[in-house]
């Protein structure tokens, strides 16, 4: 997956990031297939669950009424406490068991092709459970709808579940071919390469399963800093159905456009009817009532089929706004929160989040994709940086309050090279995006003179990459890193045609170029992860706690509370 490039005599491997991200993509939606069937379940377990809670409510106060009118006589009829079994059963737990497994397999990316019967499994199950649930609630309206309306409506009746199977099955194929290819890509990739991308490292954690499933059902790491750690990850379990959104929608739809038969099979003759009935003065009697009833069934479907997506979209938000207040931390208090050594980012104020490119469109992305919770690169080291060490980067004064991410510092400016020094020191590993400003320029020299660059992953942002000034910035840093001609590592960049060089790394002393043809989001990620797993043995590292001095002394830190600034 490597090559070499060479001019003046100097020569740079370079790594097509582009090929490994394929490949982590493919098993990356085949474990996303699990965590939707696991949101669906836990839908389907809420919506029992209100059900339940409303029937007994009801049962409460109707028995409260009929005791105080009888005289204390108990109501004759009792709670419907068989419907708890529709809440939570075993055959969902069982459910939902076989999916963590199966996700679990394809987020360590385990060579297992007996994992296809597992997937096999499960999506049989789905469609059973479909056809009998459809079988016994879906169509009663149809039913009701021709019995009482007088209506032939065979024909349409049987083309509405021939429409709802047969979407399904395609479904559930196209589910299935993405296990396939998730595996396939799994047995295609070398060993350590599957090593350093796969979820979870036991090494870092130890509890790879109890991290397998908070990331099922979207908690993320940084949880482990949130005030109120149960509440925190309930708030995100909400907000992971929002990822799933377009697939809600494409459901809906699907839905409607199954009734599709039935609706047209009442309403164009109806139509008729009534139209007639209007030119001759007539009376349009039952079949106005009817058609009246139908057309506010289908402006109020319509209605939801818009307003469902977009509530789910603000209850997620506002799930996600109130979990990342419980997250969010400063520099100060990580460093009481967590005693390991950290990773530094760095990076240019004037982009301070650094946001990723979407990529191309595919309907796995379109109906699958989760990527978007870390549409920057300052999430994505969250997310990622956790798993070794608490994150943390200096803060832009000039911030009205500290956003969710990255754990911020707030320095006076002639305080904040001091904390830079420091933080360098004790880090276990460093993120730096290139900018012409002077702290970045800054920063690499000092991160050269010291030696850090065996630890530290130099990248461009997005937009910088392909372009002539993405080449000065990666060649120059290049240089200034290897020790090497600075107008040859320019050059050699530039000759980088084929798939775009967007950052480099140092293996075992010499750089390594990272490129990809078509620039996306899990290209920063897979970069980051590989970076992350290929450390060395980072135990002799200073831990966050140790004394050298970033608050006190020479670097004076401001924390933000509450959106002001606060000088300790």
């Amino acid at each position: 997956m490597s090559d070499a490039a060479a001019n003046d005599g100097d020569a740079i491997a370079s790594l097509d990031i582009s090929k490994l991200t394929q490949i982590y993509a493919s098993a990356y939606y085949a474990r996303r297939v699990c965590q939707l069937f696991c949101f669906l379940l836990l839908f389907i377990f809420f919506v029992s669950a209100f059900n339940f809670a409303a029937d007994l409510f009801i049962w409460v106060l109707g028995a409260s009424a009929y005791a105080i009118s009888q005289g204390g006589q108990p109501w004759p009829t009792s709670p419907a406490f068989d419907a708890f079994d529709d809440v939570l059963s075993l055959w969902d737990i069982a459910c939902v068991a076989l999916a963590t497994v199966t996700f679990a397999l394809f987020a360590q990316l385990q060579r297992a092709w007996w994992v296809l019967g597992l997937a096999a499994l499960g999506l049989t199950i789905n469609l059973v459970a479909a056809y009998f649930g459809a079988m016994g609630y879906g169509y009663e309206w149809v039913d009701d709808t021709g019995a009482n309306m007088g209506a032939d409506m065979g024909t349409a009746q049987s083309l509405v579940p021939i429409l709802y199977m047969s979407g399904l099955i395609i479904l559930h194929a196209y589910f299935a071919w993405l296990a396939i290819t998730g595996q396939r890509a799994v047995h295609r990739l070398p060993n350590d390469e599957r090593m350093r991308l796969r979820e979870f490292d036991a090494a870092e954690s130890g509890r790879t399963w109890v991290d397998t499933v908070k990331s099922l059902f979207n908690i993320p790491q940084a949880n482990r800093y949130a005030k109120r750690r149960v509440w925190t990850g309930f708030l995100m379990m909400i907000a992971g159905v929002a990822n799933f959104t377009n697939f809600w929608r494409a459901t809906i739809v699907f839905i409607f456009v199954c009734l599709i038969p039935v609706v047209a099979t009442y309403l164009f003759p109806n139509i008729g009817v009534v139209v007639r009935a209007l030119i001759e003065g007539r009376n349009l009697g039952q079949v106005a009532i009817d058609l009246t009833i139908v057309a506010i069934f289908l402006a109020f479907y319509l209605t939801v089929i818009m307003v469902i997506p977009y509530a789910v979209g603000v209850l997620s938000r506002a799930c996600v706004r109130q979990a990342e207040k419980q997250m969010r931390t400063s520099l100060e208090e990580i460093q009481h929160l967590d005693e390991r050594a950290p990773i530094l980012f760095l990076r240019s104020f004037l982009n301070d989040t650094v946001p990723l490119p979407e990529g191309r469109f595919t309907p796995a992305k379109w109906m699958l994709d989760g990527a978007g919770a870390l549409s920057t690169l300052d999430m994505m080291i969250l997310d990622e940086g956790t798993r070794t060490g608490p994150t943390v980067a200096l803060g832009n004064p000039d911030d009205p309050a500290p956003p969710y991410g990255v754990a911020r510092g707030y320095f006076e400016h002639d305080s904040w090279k001091d904390a830079v020094m420091g933080l360098c020191e004790r880090a276990v590993a460093i993120v730096l995006v290139l900018d012409q400003t002077e702290g970045v320029e800054w920063e690499i020299g000092h991160i050269a003179a010291r030696r850090y660059t065996g630890k530290t992953l130099f990248l461009l942002a997005p937009e910088d990459v392909g372009k002539e000034r993405g080449a000065l910035l990666l060649g120059t840093a290049l240089a200034r890193a290897t020790q090497r001609d600075v107008p040859a590592m320019i050059a050699l960049v530039a000759e980088q045609k084929s798939a775009a060089p967007f950052g480099f790394v140092l293996v075992e002393g010499e750089p390594q170029l990272l490129c990809s043809p078509a620039l996306r989001q899990y290209d920063y990620l897979v970069s980051l992860r590989r970076f992350m797993r290929m450390l060395p043995d980072q135990s002799s590292t200073p831990q966050l706690n140790q004394s050298i001095p970033i608050s006190g002394g020479s670097a004076t830190p401001i924390y933000k509370v509450n959106g002001a600034s606060d000088e300790t």
